[in-house]
């Protein structure tokens, strides 16, 4: 990590921009990793009743993406 800078600058400069982490709200500080965003939306889908035998209609899912609990 301490030569990423040299060895591989695009990753550097995406690390630079935070690009590895997700804001959960306005504050910088809340940041958490891609892959715990991920699990704390599929926590919400949960929670809502959401997903609950829409995987089994592709019409039904797409409609509960696009105008589902945010």
């Amino acid at each position: 990590m301490t030569t990423l800078s040299q060895r591989c600058p695009d990753v550097y400069d995406h690390f630079m921009l935070v690009a590895f982490a997700s804001n959960v709200t306005e504050n910088r500080f809340s940041s958490v990793g891609l892959d715990q965003t991920h699990e704390h939306l599929n926590a919400r889908v949960k929670d809502d009743g959401g997903a609950l035998g829409l995987t089994e209609n592709p019409g039904a899912l797409r409609r509960w993406m696009v105008a589902g609990p945010p």
